[in-house]
């Protein structure tokens, strides 16, 4: 996967000189380390494999892999931070905990997601772990920017001719996402078994994060940018032949 991630980097990084606040090398730091990052990545990657095991065109998928566009639409705010901001989400992510923050979004990627509420009832929380798990997500504001990014998805999904879409492979889960009761128990379901290996402490650092400011603006950050790229990469999907 690394080098799946510095190669998709590399490529944006020689293809545009234009940014914003922080510089290229920052922006590429910040997405090899952090949430954000491995949100992005794994979800691209990870959704192409899945297309191609579906019968899609590997050539135009591997095509869609390298493509420089999508980073592009995900980052597009990003590249706005400016120091001060920049500095303190990388100070986090290079603590013990935010480097678990991080890796937790790989780790879930691999995980069936028809196995979740199996796993959910095996690692059920302890009460004072759920409740600082319910107050990260409260802070983070994760029910709002997940439904705003599904609702996105969805739209974009629909809009797939009727062929493609009974072979999409996310649009049941999607769908559900963009009801709030159903992405409430499901956020429970999913923040359980993300955390299931944090401490207390561990979690309590990860609030102490969540409730700062520049938590919070990365977490907008990042939902808002997988819904501008999420949108454009499945009409790309739509196009391809199977």
């Amino acid at each position: 996967m690394k080098k799946l991630v510095r190669m998709l980097i590399v490529i944006t990084f020689f293809s545009h000189t234009v940014y914003a606040d922080i510089s290229k090398e920052k922006l590429y730091t910040y997405l090899d380390i952090s949430q954000g990052g491995a949100m992005f990545l794994s979800y691209h990657f990870d959704t192409l494999l899945k297309f191609s095991k579906k019968g899609y065109d590997k050539k135009s998928l591997k095509k869609m892999a390298s493509d420089d566009k999508y980073l592009n639409l995900y980052t597009s705010e990003f590249v706005k931070l400016n120091d001060t901001y920049y500095n303190k989400i990388i100070e986090f992510y290079k603590t013990n905990v935010g480097k678990k923050y991080a890796k937790v979004i790989y780790d879930m990627a691999k995980i069936n997601k028809n196995r979740f509420k199996e796993l959910y009832k095996q690692n059920k929380c302890a009460d004072d772990k759920q409740i600082l798990i319910g107050k990260i997500s409260k802070e983070l504001n994760l029910i709002n920017l997940k439904m705003a990014s599904a609702k996105k998805s969805f739209y974009a999904i629909n809009a797939i001719q009727p062929n493609h879409l009974k072979k999409s492979i996310y649009e049941m889960e999607i769908y559900e996402s963009t009801y709030k009761s159903k992405l409430i128990q499901r956020e429970k379901m999913i923040s359980c078994i993300m955390y299931k290996n944090f401490t207390l402490k561990e979690l309590k650092e990860v609030y102490m994060y969540a409730s700062s400011e520049i938590g919070k603006h990365e977490a907008k950050l990042m939902y808002e940018g997988f819904g501008e790229y999420i949108k454009v990469f499945l009409q790309d999907i739509k196009t391809l032949e199977i």
